[in-house]
C-alpha cells in the first residue's frame, strides 16, 4: 500500500491529509503492509523500518506495536542484517503472534531461526520457510514435535535431499488452529489436528493408501495437492495405487484437487476413491503412460472426465478454452472451463492425448449436459482435428461467441457445404466472432469471410466481427480496405483501436 499525500493550504499551514487519519486507522494500514507476499525476497521488514522514520507520529505507532514486528520475521532480511538489529527485532516482537517466512540459506539465519523457535514456538502463527541449509531439518524436527497452540499455517519446503525422523507425533498431537499444512513429514493419519485442516499438500513419500486414510480425518478440507518431489528418496514409495479396496473418502467442502507428476494408476485411485461433487481438477505430468496397459490408462481418463463433467454440471460454466499442442513428445489437447466470462476460480481443466484414447475420453465428455451452458469458446490454437473433435464441438450448442487466437485458415472446418435443408449448423446461436491474433493476413482473413458468408447463407448469420487490440500492428491501409470490401449483409465489423 502506498501513501499519496494531498496538500491543503490554510494560511501558512501545509498539512498532509494522511495526518488527519485517526491513529487506529493508521495502525491498521501499517498492519496491512505486513501481509505476506508470494515473493520469497519481499521487503516488508525494510518497509516497516523506513515507515517508522517518516515522522514522529508514525514512529510512535509502529515502534511499540509487537503485532507489526511479530509479522515481519523474514529470514531473507534477517540473514544479511547486523547482530544488533536482529536482537533488536527479537525484543520488539514481545509476546505477539509470530509470522516466520522466507528462505534459510545461510548459517546465520539458521541459527537465529532455531534459537527463536526454541524460545517462542508456542507463539508462532505462520511458519512458511524454504530450507537450503543441510542439517536444519534435524534441528527443526524436535521443535515441530512440541505443542503448537497458535499455529495456523505450516509450510516447510526442503531444497536438499533429506528424510525426516518420525519417532514422535507432530505437535505432540496438539495444533487446534492449524489450517494449512505442507511439509516433509510422515504423520499419523488419525492425528487430531488433521480435523480442522482446510489445505494440505502430500509429497512423494506419502503413498496412496496413506493419503486416502489421512483424508478421512479431514472433513473440512478445501484444497488438496498431491505431487512428486525429487528431493526425497523414492525407494520406499508406492508408485502405484495398489489395492485400496472399498476405501472411499467424502470431502464435501473440497474445491480444488491438484495432482502433479504421479503415476497414472495413482491418479486413477485418487479420483475413484475421493467423492467431492463439483470440485476443480488439475492434473499434470502423469507418469507411466508409455508402459501402462491401454485398459488401465483408459480407466484413468474416464475418471478424469467424470470429475470434469461433475464440475460442469454443477457450476454451469460460461467459458471453455480448447487448445492443441502438436510439437511436444506427447501431443495433447487441453480443455479449460470457467463459470464466469472472465477467468477466475473455480475453474477446471483436462489434458488429453491426441490419440484414440484421448478422443474416446473426449466423446465421453461430449455427453455432459452442462456443456450447453457455455457461451464463449476460446480456440487458442485453432479448430484442428475436426473429425475427432466434432462430437465435442457440437455439444457446445449454447455458444454465442468464438474467440480465435491463431490458425484461422482452418475455420472452414466449421462449414458444411451442401448442408441439408433444415439441418442446424454447428454453434447455432453464434453471434460474435472475435479475432485475437493474425498470422497470415491474406489466408486468415479470407478464411474468416468464407466462414461468415457461409453462416449468412444457411440462415445463421454472425452479427459482429471484432478484431482485438492485439491485431492493431498488422493492418495496413490496403488490408483495412480489403476488409471493408468484403462486407457481409448485416455484419458489423469492429476494428482494433489505433
Amino acid at each position: 500500500m502506498h501513501f499519496a499525500c494531498g496538500f491543503e493550504l490554510t494560511g501558512s499551514d501545509k498539512r498532509c491529509t494522511v495526518d488527519v487519519l485517526p491513529p487506529e486507522l493508521l495502525l491498521e494500514i501499517f498492519l496491512n503492509n505486513t501481509e505476506p507476499t508470494n515473493n520469497w525476497e519481499d521487503k516488508r521488514l525494510t518497509t516497516a523500518r523506513y515507515t517508522s522514520q517518516v515522522c514522529q507520529k508514525w514512529r510512535s505507532l509502529i515502534l511499540p506495536s509487537t503485532r507489526i514486528w511479530g509479522r515481519l520475521l523474514s529470514m531473507h532480511s534477517i540473514e544479511d542484517a547486523t547482530e544488533d538489529w536482529v536482537e533488536e527485532l527479537r525484543s520488539r516482537v514481545g509476546g505477539a503472534k509470530l509470522w516466520i517466512t522466507g528462505s534459510i540459506q545461510k548459517t546465520s539465519s539458521r541459527s537465529y531461526l532455531i534459537s527463536l523457535l526454541k524460545e517462542k514456538w508456542e507463539n508462532v502463527q505462520i511458519f512458511h520457510v524454504r530450507i537450503f541449509q543441510p542439517g536444519t531439518l534435524e534441528e527443526l524436527w524436535p521443535i515441530l514435535q512440541s505443542k503448537a497452540p497458535t499455529l495456523e499455517v505450516l509450510r516447510v519446503e526442503i531444497i536438499y535431499h533429506s528424510n525426516a525422523p518420525n519417532s514422535r507425533p507432530l505437535f505432540d498431537d496438539m495444533a487446534p488452529r492449524l489450517r494449512d499444512f505442507h511439509t516433509f513429514a510422515i504423520f499419523s493419519p488419525v492425528a487430531p489436528w488433521l480435523y480442522n485442516l482446510q489445505s494440505i499438500v502430500f509429497g512423494s513419500q506419502h503413498a496412496i493408501m496413506f493419503i486416502l486414510s489421512a483424508l478421512k480425518s479431514m472433513p473440512l478440507l478445501r484444497t488438496l495437492e498431491v505431487f512428486t518431489s525429487d528431493t526425497f528418496d523414492h525407494s520406499g514409495t508406492v508408485m502405484h495405487g495398489g489395492d485400496v479396496g472399498a476405501t472411499s473418502v467424502y470431502l464435501p467442502r473440497l474445491t480444488r484437487l491438484c495432482i502433479y507428476q504421479r503415476h497414472f494408476q495413482e491418479v486413477s485411485s485418487l479420483l475413484n476413491h475421493i467423492e467431492s461433487p463439483g470440485c476443480d481438477l488439475y492434473v499434470r505430468g502423469m507418469r507411466g503412460l508409455s508402459t501402462g496397459s491401454a485398459i488401465d490408462i483408459q480407466r484413468t481418463y474416464a475418471a478424469m472426465v467424470k470429475w470434469v463433467s461433475a464440475f460442469i454440471d454443477i457450476h454451469r460454466p460460461k467459458v471453455i478454452e480448447v487448445g492443441t499442442c502438436t510439437y511436444s513428445m506427447r501431443p495433447f489437447i487441453s480443455i479449460m472451463v470457467s463459470p464466469e466470462l472472465h477467468y477466475q476460480n473455480p475453474s477446471s481443466d483436462l489434458i488429453l492425448p491426441l490419440s484414440s484414447r484421448g478422443f474416446s475420453a473426449l466423446r465421453e465428455l461430449a455427453a455432459c449436459p452442462g456443456l450447453s451452458s457455455i457461451q464463449r469458446l476460446n480456440l487458442t490454437s485453432g479448430p484442428k482435428f475436426w473429425d475427432e473433435l466434432l462430437p465435442f464441438y457440437r455439444a457446445l450448442s449454447g455458444v454465442t461467441e468464438i474467440a480465435v487466437d491463431a490458425d484461422l485458415h482452418n475455420m472452414q472446418v466449421f462449414q458444411h457445404d451442401g448442408i441439408p435443408h433444415g439441418q442446424i449448423p454447428d454453434f447455432p446461436l453464434l453471434r460474435t466472432l472475435r479475432i485475437c491474433a493474425l498470422q497470415d493476413f491474406s489466408v486468415s482473413v479470407g478464411s474468416i469471410f468464407d466462414f461468415l458468408e457461409y453462416r449468412a447463407g444457411v440462415g445463421f448469420p454472425v452479427l459482429l466481427l471484432e478484431f482485438s487490440e492485439y491485431c492493431s500492428d498488422g493492418f495496413t491501409e490496403d488490408q483495412k480496405e480489403y476488409i471493408r470490401q468484403h462486407q457481409v449483409d448485416g455484419l458489423v465489423i469492429k476494428m482494433p483501436p489505433t
